[in-house]
């Protein structure tokens, strides 16, 4: 798996063929040029692999075998969820590839008091096309989810319920990342709510606070939030695997 390029795909037949179709065939096709004979790691974004091999090229899709399956790749052992506050433009856009690329399992954009307009179903399947492309380019098995977009409220009481919760927010009472994780029973789900541009309200802290959820620190400098997703996810990427 050392050079070939990541395909999504479905998983193969039982005699052991994949068909590739839409995008993807396109992609393998007209960017890649590839012919019988070309492989390619085709991943089905849920932790399997394959390294197959081109038969053949139809209209718009492309026909190829399995040569080896891949060693599984099995759950994280913290399952890391993002809730970002949804900024401008190509910041999101920014935030959702650097999540991806550093480990994140999903990502939930978050209308916030201080964030831009509610984005419209083009721009979440844009996110979502930006996490198939960082998937491939950091050759993850697994694809990280991108929820649509939804209240902060709505977004806590859901993620409260599936494990611990915290903010990454500059107050004089957060905690470091380091500390709150050496607390942190794994393996488990741990969601990270980050705010927009300008941070969340004092009435979202509020929120936050009566749920008795810690905030959690990450220096003293502030940070833009592409910048924060990215610090923080690596962050505790990291603090997991030294803990293997």
């Amino acid at each position: 798996m050392s050079g070939e390029p990541f395909i999504l795909v479905d998983p193969p037949t039982v005699d052991g063929s994949i068909s590739v179709a839409g995008e993807e065939a396109r992609h393998l096709a007209r960017v890649l040029r590839a012919r019988p004979g070309f492989t390619f790691v085709g991943f089905d974004g849920q932790g399997s692999g394959w390294i197959a091999e081109v038969t053949a090229l139809q209209s718009d899709t492309v026909k190829a075998r399995v040569m080896e399956q891949l060693p599984p790749v099995s759950p994280p052992t913290l399952e890391l969820s993002v809730a970002v506050g949804i900024v401008k433009g190509s910041r999101m856009d920014w935030a959702v590839e650097k999540a991806s690329e550093t480990g994140a399992a999903s990502f939930i954009p978050l209308v916030t008091e201080f964030g831009v307009v509610v984005p419209g179903t083009g721009r979440v399947d844009r996110w979502r096309q930006i996490a198939l492309s960082s998937a491939k380019q950091s050759r993850r098995l697994r694809l990280m989810e991108i929820a649509a977009s939804c209240s902060l409220e709505s977004a806590l009481a859901e993620c409260i319920s599936t494990g611990p919760v915290w903010t990454m927010d500059r107050t004089p009472d957060s905690t470091p990342i380091a500390e709150l994780f050496a607390g942190l029973d794994l393996p488990g789900r741990l969601t990270l709510f980050i705010g927009p541009e300008g941070g969340f309200s004092d009435g979202e802290r509020e929120l936050f606070s009566s749920h008795n959820i810690p905030f959690a620190g990450m220096g003293e400098r502030p940070l833009r939030t592409e910048t924060a997703v990215a610090v923080a996810v690596g962050t505790l990427t990291n603090l997991v695997m030294s803990q293997r």
